[in-house]
């Protein structure tokens, strides 16, 4: 049984099996909301509307390279808000809701690591700096392999002296 949604993502080899565009950017065209990635109908892209939004990067025709960022985008800080804006990701504790501030790509870097098998999921917890994303994943990934790697790369971070320092000692050196 396949899903609803997978009929408006992009498959990996570039297409949908229609001509139209991909949606590059979150946009709304003629009442219908877009997500990266879905494809969109030729028919739902106004013929007066298709060019600039094209050129401002909400949609490339399929089949198409997406263009890079323009320099107005460079200019708007738009690559710099992406990195450096910070989601609000809720986690169940014992204690409570504990609220992780975390950088989209290290969410996105969590839920690529839980959809691994156990080993490789294990492996690359290894490459993790961000502490958030050892405690979401440790909240999330219910294997033991996994959750033994991921408090071990913790213990090792902290033992190198990475992350928060609870005692509020620093090493001396700025």
């Amino acid at each position: 049984m396949t899903s609803p949604f997978t009929s408006r993502i992009v498959s990996k080899e570039g297409g949908t099996g229609m001509d139209g565009y991909i949606a590059q950017k979150k946009c709304k065209i003629l009442e219908v909301n877009y997500i990266p990635g879905e494809a969109i109908q030729n028919d739902a892209v106004p013929p007066d509307l298709e060019e600039r939004l094209i050129k401002k990067g909400f949609i490339v025709r399929t089949g198409e390279e997406p263009r890079s960022n323009t320099s107005s985008d460079a200019q708007c800080g738009t690559e710099a808000s992406k990195e450096t804006a910070k989601v609000e990701v809720p986690v169940n504790t014992k204690d409570g809701v504990l609220m992780l501030k975390m950088v989209p790509g290290d969410i996105a870097e969590a839920i690529r690591i839980l959809q691994l098998n156990a080993e490789e999921a294990a492996a690359a917890v290894d490459t993790i700096e961000a502490e958030e994303t050892l405690i979401l994943i440790d909240a999330l990934d219910g294997r033991k392999t996994v959750k033994n790697a991921v408090r071990a790369k913790a213990e090792a971070t902290s033992k190198d002296g990475i992350g928060d320092n609870a005692e509020g000692e620093g090493t001396g050196e700025a």
